[in-house]
């Protein structure tokens, strides 16, 4: 197993990678929307949206991967209210032939983040 890290994605907030990789498959841990340079959570719904796709996509690149390289997606969101702005924002990353994917509404996330995301990459 290979631990993936990047300087351009915040560091762990506890004992997990950001990914992992293992026989060309890679996992990352959830990402909230916290700005590596400062360690802030982004500002508003759309903020902390853009800012975990970008963290994920320093952990693919990181790991030698690409976003068209994504089989699987998993989204948290404190409202599904947010459901149409998130997808909004996937699709600036995330195009045909889409990857699998499930959008679950939870109770509450690390820091009081709006939104996490996780995925499931393969090269």
């Amino acid at each position: 197993m290979r631990v993936i890290h990047s300087e351009k994605a915040p560091a762990a907030l506890g004992c997990y990678s950001q990914a992992v990789e293992r026989q060309g498959m890679l996992w990352t841990s959830m990402q909230i929307g916290i700005v590596a340079d400062s360690g802030e959570l982004a500002e508003n719904f759309a903020g902390q949206m853009q800012q975990i796709m970008e963290n994920l996509g320093a952990i693919l690149e990181a790991g030698g991967y690409e976003w068209g390289k994504v089989v699987k997606v998993s989204i948290y969101l404190a409202d599904l209210a947010d459901f149409s702005e998130m997808n909004g924002i996937y699709t600036k990353y995330l195009h045909l032939p889409y990857p699998a994917r499930e959008v679950v509404e939870v109770r509450s996330l690390p820091r009081g983040a709006r939104a996490g995301v996780s995925l499931i990459a393969m090269k």
